[in-house]
């Protein structure tokens, strides 16, 4: 009994955190599963991570014409170009309908090629159609006509 005491004593500290990390942690809502996952998609344009990007997008993703592969190439080519990236997004509305949603707002999206160089900024509006997926809400379409290839 006593070469498991510690090992018992572990294991009730762990279950303790975890319940106590879930207690103040809530489950976020559709909506607010969402915006953190713009929010994850700008934190990774910032790292200039294409893959932190297509992270969230289904599979099944195009945008026009090209799919999530090929979506993820282009992002590598272009990131390959500049050097700073700040993209941000903002007036955010989403609405709802079974396992879908779409999503609508602004976006900014600040680029330079060189760390002191004057950024070219594009603006512009987007919508994005999302899927709940295993339980996680991806990106299967968007459309964001104002804006330009990367680097271009």
């Amino acid at each position: 009994m006593r070469k498991f005491l510690p090992f018992l004593i572990l294991l009730v500290l762990l279950a303790g955190g975890v319940f106590i990390w879930r207690l103040t942690h809530p489950k976020l809502s559709d909506e607010e599963q969402i915006a953190a996952n713009l929010d994850a998609i700008c934190e990774a344009a910032r790292n200039r991570s294409s893959r932190g990007i297509t992270d969230y997008l289904a599979k099944h993703f195009k945008t026009g014409g090209i799919g999530k592969k090929d979506f993820q190439n282009s992002l590598v080519a272009g990131m390959l170009q500049v050097r700073v990236i700040d993209l941000q997004v903002s007036a955010l509305s989403t609405e709802f309908y079974g396992q879908g949603a779409e999503s609508t707002g602004n976006y900014v999206l600040s680029l330079k090629s060189e760390f002191d160089s004057p950024p070219q900024i594009q603006k512009g509006k987007f919508d994005l159609k999302w899927q709940k997926i295993d339980g996680e809400w991806k990106i299967v379409a968007a459309d964001v006509p104002s804006l330009g290839q990367i680097g271009n």
